[in-house]
């Protein structure tokens, strides 16, 4: 949670309904709107793959002819196909490096190795959906070409965004501009 501005997308008035089923609920409360657009603006998106290595690497493992019936099920079943599909989109747009910075800008250091064993999870799960289908190389090459200058933008916005939460105490802006007006 630290890693992500959940704590500030909470406090606004995104949807019809709270960010948290009870204001005093941990993680458990919290609801999708808050909780998805945090780990999107740290570009590494947990809780869309985090689940999807550990089910392939379950799979792969136990028989190594599960590959080919994996890869057999992406090119027959329209379900399975659009779901990996789906996840290859996710990680043509993540970035754990930027993902690695909002750690060491925002996370206590003594969470650091937490975030080490997600992105190292991060990218045994991309490893494992390379081997069912390779169309993530296109997409990640295609997206980093297109996007290489709006990440330089984007990283320097991140950086004065993180010193903001850091500054304020993890104060929301909006909170910390009322209180020096």
């Amino acid at each position: 949670m630290q890693a992500t501005p959940e704590l500030e997308y909470g406090r606004m008035n995104i949807g019809s309904r709270p960010a948290k089923r009870k204001p005093s609920g941990g993680i458990e409360s919290l609801r999708a709107i808050p909780w998805i657009f945090a780990w999107t603006q740290t570009r590494f998106h947990l809780p869309v793959w985090l689940g999807f290595g550990a089910a392939f690497k379950h799979v792969i493992e136990k028989d190594i002819r599960n590959l080919q019936m994996l890869k057999d099920m992406y090119n027959g079943w329209p379900f399975f196909r659009v779901t990996l599909d789906l996840l290859e989109m996710v990680f043509a747009k993540g970035d754990p490096g930027i993902a690695a910075l909002y750690d060491k800008l925002l996370v206590s250091e003594d969470l650091w190795p937490l975030g080490e064993r997600l992105r190292s999870k991060y990218e045994e799960t991309k490893g494992f959906l390379l081997q069912v289908h390779k169309l993530i190389l296109l997409f990640y090459l295609i997206t980093r070409k297109l996007t290489f200058y709006g990440t330089s933008l984007l990283i320097a916005l991140l950086v004065i965004g993180c010193r903001a939460q850091g500054s304020f105490g993890r104060r929301s802006i909006l909170e910390a501009k009322a209180q020096t007006s």
